[in-house]
């Protein structure tokens, strides 16, 4: 027992006593080991004691204790541990409706749920659904504890209680008493003492140092690793059992090497942390399963001791070193040891080469434990080191990342020596190759450079990983080792079948994709014949036939099952077809359009154009349909919402204030929703005359789109800014927000419902399809993942190099003779890449980004970079490098412009340069005198750098962001471009707009160059690139360059006369002329590094698609046939 004034002491009770719970629900959440379950015992505890003097009920559940395979877990267990027999289990929910205690505690019922991360997966849909009950309950608290890593975002606005472990203080106070030595704690090895801060793990140091197993010094500079404390504990455990009488040396060893590890692994599978008596004595009596885990040399040595008594276990593992404890029914275990002896099973299985044991998923933790046990790292190999050149690194590895020459002559990683020597047995199951690379991902943080020669690939995936200078000769390899099976480029459409099955998905792409629920894998090949992105999808009711309509103007109907598109396209509409609706009988399709029409379609007949519905003086962006068939509403660009009631044949029209992109209609045919681009969520009665709207709920960005659960009890909103929020209708006029979840990375265009509410799919901007479960709240389930990391900034060099840097936070340096990539990419940012800029020498990369970091890459002799990171408090966004080199300037998101020293790598204060928005574009004069900055607040401002102070007055340039802007090469214009779709030349002398605005772009204006005669040179998300005449102001003849893609940048090699450009869909664009005809490449960067790989294929018949090989030829690997 803890005596009482120290449970008063416990950090969580504490912050109880001290009024620090500011939420009504509270989130207790840590890294496994650092004492969660003791703290809620605390809570525990005091609650208890204020129970009776303030009417409060605390009910503590154990996860590790609940009937996963109850409807209501949490009901379930609180009904079996604390009701008498006087009620109902049915009746314990109706206990949560009594009024709160009139007592400065303002709740009746304190519910402390802990260890949230140990809910069985197959549970955990109905305990957050009991979760999200309870959390809506006005006399209900809930207190829950979870592992720091695990999925929050279902708790909503749950205050989160982080517990930090043991400080400095107490881990010294420790170490003195253990070593009586008095000693500077930063002296001691760092990587120890992190790990120290756990209880469980310093419980356990502190019974192994100096055993016969060496542990790593105190003041070692190796690198300490959790496993490497309990594997030493494990062997301190057998070394203290040994002069015990009462036990035999080899049983021990026996049930702490084998048995224990045998009974993790079980519990693993199961995914329990308990196992009743029954169980365990199934699995003592087995010895048959432990004999197939023995050579016959071992079989020999411990099974003649293995007196299968249970009793002996629990005298080693329950009372000597307690890694299992006894309960009322069987017996628990700690979820790291459980992780800790699944792990070793694992490591006996590859051992005893028991290939099919290994198919099972193994979740990071036990991957970790894995790699740190059989020592996959090794900080003197290759295979075992991240990124020499990784920041703040000073270790050096034996091994020359840049030189594979001797890669055979390596010593092999433990896995990769198992994959080499067990390559024909391995060849049947690919799956277990999957789940041995997946454990050299986990522990070497994606850096697995190694020999994979001879190996079925075909589950394996490489992205995001760094396999420079690996081997794969006569390997099977697929293209979805190198590239997900997802869409490349903006995903603008997803919907549910109605079976719940399946998901279908439609995209910029051009293409039409089938997704499975169950396991997340995409079906089959894409519908293909649209000539452009696909805007929208409809299905029948019957999931037989998908309708599709796109930017090609055509609406088309495929086959389900085979993916085969059925007859002509449907031909009607002169712009994009933006929204379908199917009437509920099946056979009317309704669709609308951006040229303002509104058409029906007959879904079985032969007749290939609609009947004309509607039209519209501008964009209609979305169309509803009553299930009646009597209501059409439609939301327009414009900010018009249309009700047509073809019942009486009349159109009635509410006009909002700015556009409406989302609507939707409740199931009882009663009352629309709509969205608009002020964040707003409306709603109005549609059969009443007079349209009445109410303001339903309000956000903080633009309303993309909007869905209403079938029986119109929640709402859901999707947002540009990649928020999905979740809304409950209180009445039905107005909503509560009840959870917020930043969703996607980029603006999401679609959310569709199944017909039971209980999943949710998104897609968005992003390129991911998120499914979601639900119940009263969302939680992510699965992620569906695409191919398209935008490319936003390219430079070229006088050298022939072509630098470039996007979302994936890298920095690539592409020959352009060859073009392909030739160095390694540059990792330092952890977010996306918005400026980049090359010194004229060449030496320094200077790059920006979403991480808040301005980092300078300096080349050395041999080409290799390094850099080093200024920390800012705001995204960079623009950089500009002066023309001696000798200082660059920068742009942020706080609305600042700077100036930094490039020797020193300090700022340089004089004067505070500043807009009233983020600073978007900056160009320096070739005498580093001045600067000219342009801004999302839509005005250009002109410096002087030597005083840092404005010269003139501030041009108010455009209707919309500037983010983009140049000089003339006489430097008497400045030249901006902007998200008006505009481009405007500006007199520095005379401070005033030259003539017109250049006109050509149908979309925003992402980038200008500068060329010699003064031409300027435009990219846009209209996929267009055009050259204009600045003397003349007009755009040249036959100048337009057509691209299916969004630019984002450009940049010009005149003396090789290639123009580049980078944009959507990972892809980089060459252009030269040939004669008269203009030459034009694509191609395709991929998310992970393939520097030097050697790829040496059976035959031409590869399973590498022809695409796939040339975009790893490009991005650097080696290929041999």
């Amino acid at each position: 027992m803890i005596p009482f004034e120290k449970i008063k002491q416990s950090p969580l009770v504490k912050q109880f006593i001290e009024n620090r719970f500011d939420n009504k629900n509270v989130l207790v959440y840590a890294e496994g080991g650092f004492g969660k379950t003791t703290a809620m015992r605390c809570l525990q505890a005091y609650l208890l004691d204020l129970a009776q003097k303030e009417k409060i009920v605390p009910l503590y559940i154990d996860v590790k204790k609940i009937d996963q395979f109850s409807i209501k877990p949490l009901i379930h267990y609180i009904y079996t541990e604390y009701s008498g027999s006087d009620i109902k289990e049915s009746d314990v929910e109706n206990l949560f409706t009594d009024q709160a205690p009139s007592t400065q505690y303002k709740y009746k019922y304190y519910i402390l749920i802990d260890g949230y991360n140990e809910v069985p997966v197959s549970a955990r849909f109905n305990i957050n659904s009991e979760i999200s009950n309870f959390a809506q309950k006005e006399n209900v608290r809930l207190i829950l504890s979870s592992r720091l890593n695990e999925q929050v975002d279902i708790f909503g606005d749950f205050k989160r209680i982080s517990l930090l472990g043991l400080n400095d203080a107490q881990i010294k106070l420790y170490l003195k008493k253990q070593f009586q030595i008095d000693f500077d704690l930063e002296k001691v090895n760092q990587s120890l003492v992190n790990i120290l801060r756990s209880p469980l793990y310093m419980s356990a140091f502190s019974k192994t140092y100096g055993t016969k197993k060496p542990f790593p010094e105190l003041f070692s500079e190796k690198e300490v690793r959790k496993g490497d404390i309990l594997d030493n504990f494990i062997f301190h455990s057998l070394d203290k059992l040994r002069p015990n009488e009462s036990i035999n040396d080899l049983l021990a060893e026996f049930i702490l090497l084998y048995f224990m590890p045998a009974l993790a692994f079980k519990m693993y599978k199961n995914e329990n942390f308990t196992i009743t008596r029954k169980e365990m004595k199934q699995l003592v009596d087995d010895v048959n399963y432990f004999k197939i885990l023995l050579d016959i040399e071992k079989q020999g040595k411990y099974l003649g001791e293995y007196s299968r008594n249970i009793y002996d276990i629990e005298k080693i593992c329950c009372d000597n070193i307690a890694v299992l404890q006894r309960t009322g029914y069987g017996y628990e275990m700690h979820n790291i040891y459980r992780d800790f002896f699944a792990a070793k099973q694992v490591i006996n299985f590859i051992n005893a080469e028991l290939i099919n044991e290994l198919e099972i998923d193994l979740d990071e933790n036990i991957r970790q434990f894995v790699g740190e046990l059989i020592r996959e790292y090794d900080e003197t190999h290759l295979y075992s080191r991240d990124y020499a050149d990784i920041e703040n690194d000073d270790r050096k590895c034996e091994c020359d990342f840049e030189n594979k020459d001797n890669l055979e002559t390596w010593p092999k990683s433990p896995i990769e020596h198992f994959l080499q020597e067990n390559y024909s047995l391995l060849s049947k199951t690919p799956k277990v190759i999957c789940k041995l690379i997946d454990i050299m991902k986990t522990c070497r943080k994606n850096h697995i450079t190694s020999i994979f020669n001879n190996l079925n690939l075909n589950k394996v995936n490489f992205i995001d990983c760094d396999i420079r200078n690996s081997s794969f000769k006569n390997s099977l390899l697929y293209d979805s080792n190198f590239m997900y099976p997802g869409h490349c480029g903006y995903i603008y459409s997803c919907l549910i079948t109605k079976d719940n099955k399946y998901i279908l998905s439609a995209g910029r792409d051009k293409t039409i994709r089938k997704w499975s629920i169950e396991n997340g894998e995409q079906i089959d090949t894409p519908f293909l014949n649209h000539n452009d992105g696909v805007a929208c999808l409809a299905i029948t009711n019957n999931n037989k036939i998908v309708i599709s309509g796109s930017a090609d103007c055509t609406i088309r109907l495929w086959d389900f099952n085979s993916h085969d598109q059925i007859g002509d396209p449907l031909i009607g509409h002169t712009s994009v077809v933006s929204c379908l609706c199917i009437t509920k009988d099946d056979k009317y399709v309704f669709s609308s359009s951006y040229d303002g029409t509104i058409r029906k379609w007959s879904i079985y007949s032969s007749k290939r154009k609609g009947d004309l519905m509607l039209t519209h003086n501008g964009i209609i962006n979305k169309i509803a349909l009553s299930s009646n068939n009597r209501y059409l509403i439609g939301g327009c660009e414009d900010g018009c919402v249309f009700i047509c009631d073809y019942k009486y044949n009349k159109k009635s029209i509410i006009k909002n204030k700015t556009a409406v992109r989302s609507l939707c209609i409740s199931n009882d045919d009663k009352y629309a929703y709509y969205g608009d681009t002020d964040g707003n969520i409306k709603c109005f009665k549609i059969e009443s005359n007079i349209k009445k709207v109410y303001l339903f709920g309000k956000t903080g960005s633009a309303i993309e789109t909007i869905n209403i659960t079938s029986n119109g009890q929640f709402l859901f909103s999707g947002e540009r800014d990649g928020v999905i929020k979740l809304w409950k209708r209180n009445n039905i006029f107005v909503g509560a927000l009840i959870q917020s979840i930043f969703g996607h990375n980029d603006w999401i265009n679609y959310i569709d419902i199944s017909i039971d509410n209980n999943i949710i799919v998104s897609a968005g901007g992003d390129q991911t399809i998120k499914i979601w479960k639900f119940s009263n709240q969302l939680y992510e389930y699965r992620k569906l993942r695409g191919n398209n990391d935008w490319i936003r900034k390219v430079v070229t060099t006088k050298n022939g190099k072509v630098i470039f840097a996007g979302d994936d936070g890298k920095i690539r340096v592409w020959d352009a003779i060859k073009r392909r990539q030739t160095l390694s990419p540059l990792i330092g940012h952890t977010a996306r890449i918005n400026a980049l800029a090359v010194s004229y020498d060449e030496k320094h990369i200077i790059s920006g980004g979403d991480d808040r970091t301005i980092r300078i890459w300096t080349q050395d002799d041999n080409q290799r970079y390094s850099s080093i990171a200024i920390k800012q408090d705001a995204w960079i966004r623009s950089i500009a490098i002066s023309p001696r080199g000798d200082f660059f300037v920068t742009g942020s998101w706080d609305n600042n412009i700077k100036v930094w020293d490039l020797n020193n790598k300090k700022q340089i204060i004089i004067n505070n340069m500043t807009h009233d928005a983020s600073v978007e574009g900056l160009a320096i004069t070739l005498d580093g005198k001045y600067l000219v900055s342009c801004s999302d607040d839509k005005t250009i401002k002109l410096w002087a750098l030597n005083t840092q102070t404005q010269i003139g007055k501030t041009i108010s340039a455009h209707n919309g962001f500037i983010r983009s802007i140049v000089l003339s090469n006489d430097e008497k214009y400045i030249v901006s471009g902007s998200y008006d779709n505009e481009i405007k030349i500006w007199s520095i002398k005379e401070n005033c707009q030259k003539g017109n605005a250049l006109i050509g772009h149908r979309n925003r204006v992402n980038a200008l160059v500068s060329k010699k005669e003064n031409i300027i040179i435009s990219c846009s998300d209209d996929g267009t690139i055009r050259f204009w005449n600045l003397n003349s102001q007009k755009e040249l003849k036959n100048g337009t360059i057509e691209t299916d893609s969004f630019i984002s940048d450009i940049d010009i090699m005149e003396s090789n006369n290639v123009l580049v450009g980078v944009g959507d869909n990972s892809q980089i664009h060459f252009w030269r002329k040939d004669s008269e005809k203009v030459i034009h490449n694509i191609y395709k960067t991929l998310n992970c590094n393939v520097t030097d790989i050697d790829i040496q294929l059976l035959d031409e018949s590869s399973s590498l698609s022809k695409e796939t090989l040339d975009v790893l030829y490009r991005n650097g690997a080696n290929i041999a046939i």
